[in-house]
């Protein structure tokens, strides 16, 4: 998945229209953290990897209902890139499952996946300037990153 050209793209933006792109991209991203998470579930058997999948999913599904509110305030969505996000991680669930190792291939996919959320947030960082967006972006970036280091060290020390 190269997530590039819309970095590029999300930094030429800035003001109301950088946030509504940034909201409408991470909306399908988080969703597709979710989506991966939900299909790995049942093939899941250590209890860390299931509770980490599960807060996955209860804390992107609130950060969404968030970014869907201040979209809301900020005239909506921005259609055209939340729909290239969509299709650039339309596959993700079905590569999570197909892979043998249920921990190893989850993992494995979700820290680049939490990566590249970290690159968006570190550009509205750099781009915003509407306290909701840097608030959420560096959140964004703290619990990814942390979750990031948890799942490396995971895979680290698993054969």
């Amino acid at each position: 998945m190269n997530m590039q050209p819309m970095l590029m793209q999300l930094r030429a933006l800035s003001g109301t229209a950088f946030d509504r792109a940034f909201f409408s991209m991470m909306i399908p991203h988080h969703q597709s953290a979710i989506d991966m998470s939900r299909a790995a579930l049942p093939r899941l058997r250590d209890p860390l990897v299931r509770a980490w999948a599960q807060s996955i999913i209860s804390d992107q599904q609130k950060e969404i209902a968030e970014m869907q509110s201040e979209l809301q305030r900020l005239g909506g969505m921005d259609t055209a890139r939340m729909n290239l996000m969509r299709q650039m991680m339309a596959n993700m669930p079905q590569m999570t499952t197909a892979m043998a190792n249920s921990e190893r291939s989850f993992l494995e996919m979700m820290v680049p996946h939490h990566g590249s959320a970290n690159d968006m947030a570190n550009i509205a960082l750099q781009r915003s300037s509407t306290e909701a967006v840097l608030g959420l972006a560096q959140r964004i970036m703290t619990a990814q990153a942390d979750e990031m280091h948890d799942f490396k060290d995971w895979l680290r020390t698993r054969p």
